[in-house]
């Protein structure tokens, strides 16, 4: 996951660029910009999309300055449906998170302050 601009300041489009390569084809992926909005999901990625997606692009400003605690989810699973015994078997479902922060300005906030 990359952003641009590099040094975003409020009022400004950020595009958050995500690539993801998957162990199965299909998955779920979804952002959070940390300024309390709700995830925001990422496209593609569905189960009709293949596994590997480069540069998904989700846009989202910020109303105000500061550091911002950005969450992405990605989770994948079999597209094929178990059955076993007439009753389906719920997928292996695989995942991961990455957390980051992003300084949004302009601001007087020193970097090395936590990210909430």
């Amino acid at each position: 996951m990359r952003i641009d601009p590099a040094a975003p300041v409020v009022g400004q489009p950020v595009r958050f660029l995500v690539s993801i390569s998957a162990p199965d084809s299909c998955c779920a992926t979804a952002l959070n910009f940390g300024d309390g909005g709700p995830y925001e999901k990422v496209s593609p990625g569905t189960c009709t999309t293949p596994s590997n997606v480069t540069d998904a692009v989700v846009t989202h400003t910020y109303a105000g300055p500061g550091l911002y605690p950005v969450m992405f989810l990605a989770a994948t699973f079999p597209c094929t449906l178990t059955v076993v015994d007439g009753q389906p078997v719920a997928p292996a479902i695989t995942g991961a998170t990455i957390y980051a922060c992003i300084l949004v300005g302009p601001t007087t906030m020193a970097y090395r302050e936590p990210c909430a």
